[in-house]
Formats: structure tokens, sequence, C-alpha cells
């Protein structure tokens, strides 16, 4: 995982200096480069898988229960993200959408241990749709 991340980058690091050698636009005949040194491993949470999800290693819960327990969590962030954009851009929400975000919030100030997994697991469905 680790090497197919350097890779990547590697990538998009060559990908722009390219990008910066375009002769027809003129905003890159300016010298524009900037030497960017970084190291990957004070990017990254963990190596280890199991540090950014435990489920993935959890005996205890089979691969059907997981992937169900992904894809609840999958549709969750959908919604969530659709009222965070559209509350972010001042657009209006919809009736259903400012229930959700009012029991959001409920959930959230109603849980007495608020941390990453019980803000990630908040509004959670019993059942994906």
């Amino acid at each position: 995982m680790l090497k197919t991340l350097e890779d990547k980058v590697d990538d998009m690091l060559l990908e722009n200096h390219i990008e910066n050698e375009d002769i027809i636009s003129l905003s890159h005949q300016v010298e524009s480069e900037v030497k960017v040194e970084y190291n990957l491993k004070s990017l990254m949470k963990s190596e280890f898988v199991y540090d950014v999800d435990p489920d993935l290693v959890n005996a205890d819960i089979s691969d059907q229960a997981f992937l169900s327990l992904q894809r609840k969590r999958a549709e969750t962030k959908l919604i969530k993200a659709k009222i965070i954009y559209k509350v972010s851009e001042g657009k209006p929400l919809t009736t259903a959408e400012k229930k959700y975000l009012n029991q959001w919030a409920q959930d959230i100030e109603s849980n007495r241990q608020v941390n990453l997994l019980t803000v990630r697991d908040s509004m959670l469905p019993k059942m994906y749709s």
C-alpha cells in the first residue's frame, strides 16, 4: 500500500512538472516551479490498515456484515456531504434535509462520548436503502 501511494504522489508531481512546461499557456511561461519535499509517512495517520478502520481486521465480523456496515456508512456519508455542501454554499435545504440535519445535530449533542467514530456513525441507519 505504501509503495503504491508513493508511486501515485510521484506521478502527480511529474504530471504537475509536465503541466508547468506547457509552451502554449502564457501563465506557464513565467518561472513558477516549486520544489516540494515530503515525507510520506508523516502525512499518513498510520501505515497499518487496522489503525485506519479497525473493522477491517475484526475476526468477529463476517464479510457480509462488514460490507453491509460499509454500505450504510457510505450512504450516510453521501447524505451528510450533500447537506454540508448546500449549507456551505448557502443553498436552501429541502424539508427532509432540514429534518435530517436537526436529528443529526441532536444525535451528536446527546452523545456523551463524542469522538471521530461516534460522529462518523451518527445517524447510521439500521438497514441500507
